[in-house]
């Protein structure tokens, strides 16, 4: 146990001496509070602009109703009889869109930019608006029921809080976290046993009187270790980042953000889980490296792995019956949904006994990795 010890003891002060190391190791996390604000500023002027003036084009003559409906939408209307003209000025920058009456069709034109969304609902709303003015007036003039016209259904909107929207950012945030354990795992292993072969120090550490499960087991619970903590100064600034937008930012006012003891301690758990099990795997892929850039090329297999569930949440895949068996993608897939209040108590429980099953497996493979010549030494 003290040879354990000993290593580990050993491993983390190595990584903690080496500051441009550590300092990237920490710089990561910081990305996604930022992510975090960019998305506010960005879901708050989307919102905003809606209530800012638009100038667009027609090539008809508005009635006063119309007038009315348009200046409700925020928009600037200029009368152009010539379609080439408008086109001269929406290229230009003169226009945001314009619209062309044609055989009682509305034939709406925008350009590409971010704000061509808001600027067709704002046209469209108008347009929907006077379509259900002409309607009304037309069951008037012919003293219809309104009610019967256009009440015949009625239905109320319940959308879930945890929106599109939320999903991403979470999606963005967590998968961040895990890649931050990654890194850490990556670079712990890769001094851990590319470079030791590199300097030639693995082979005096054997020489003295240390089993080779001590040796592995020390340099695992080290690689561990710093990746737990890393995880949790990531977490720790994701729920700062969190807060921050709840609160600042308009566009997270209608998020049910769950911040509270029980997704706290179960996230913790997850991290530590993976703390133990990316970095068992690290130092299993490096074992056969031989210098420490082609060790860090085979890390990279880790930081793919850790962004797949990012897409699948993105793209809305439903592979959840599958996911919390996969390494490392079950535990950014097991944050998310903590966080969304989707994740059951069997769903965690899959997660933990599968990492135990795999850290129980990768550590014996390490171990009877370290007993062959060619991972021991690098010529």
């Amino acid at each position: 146990m003290n040879n354990i010890l000993i290593t580990t003891k050993k491993e983390l002060r190595s990584i903690f001496r080496d500051r441009k190391t550590l300092i990237m190791l920490f710089v990561l996390p910081i990305m996604i509070p930022v992510f975090i604000v960019i998305y506010g500023y960005m879901f708050d002027n989307l919102d905003g602009t809606m209530n800012e003036t638009s100038k667009i084009a027609i090539n008809y003559n508005l009635t006063d109703v119309e007038k009315e409906i348009v200046k409700n939408n925020y928009l600037e209307i200029e009368n152009i009889k010539n379609e080439k003209e408008c086109q001269e000025k929406l290229k230009a920058g003169e226009l945001t869109a314009y619209i062309i009456l044609k055989d009682n069709i509305y034939n709406i034109y925008s350009n590409s930019t971010e704000s061509s969304t808001v600027i067709i609902s704002k046209i469209t709303n108008y347009l929907d608006a006077y379509n259900r003015y002409q309607g009304e007036k037309y069951v008037t003039e012919n003293k219809l029921d309104s009610n019967k016209v256009f009440n015949n259904i009625t239905y109320k909107v319940h959308m879930e809080s945890n929106t599109i929207i939320l999903n991403m950012i979470y999606a963005i945030a967590f998968t961040y976290t895990i890649m931050a354990i990654v890194i850490a795992s990556s670079n712990m292993a890769m001094s851990a046993t590319a470079t030791e072969k590199e300097n030639g120090t693995l082979e005096t550490i054997l020489t003295m009187p240390i089993k080779t499960s001590e040796l592995i087991v020390g340099k695992h619970m080290g690689g561990a270790i710093m990746s737990f903590i890393v995880s949790l100064f990531s977490f720790a600034i994701t729920m700062i980042g969190l807060i921050i937008g709840k609160n600042s930012f308009q566009s997270f006012k209608e998020f049910n953000i769950i911040i509270n003891a029980r997704t706290i301690i179960s996230s913790i758990v997850i991290l530590l889980a993976a703390s133990i099990l990316i970095s068992g795997l690290a130092i299993s892929l490096t074992a056969f490296a031989k210098t420490t850039k082609e060790a860090q090329s085979k890390t990279q297999i880790l930081t793919f792995l850790s962004i797949i569930p990012m897409f699948i949440s993105i793209l809305e895949i439903d592979i959840s019956k599958y996911i919390y068996f996969i390494p490392i993608c079950n535990y950014s897939e097991a944050l998310m949904n903590i966080f969304n209040n989707k994740i059951q108590p069997i769903n965690i429980a899959i997660v933990l006994l599968s990492s135990i099953i795999y850290i129980g497996i990768i550590i014996k493979v390490i171990i009877n990795l370290y007993k062959e010549e060619k991972v021991l030494f690098s010529n």
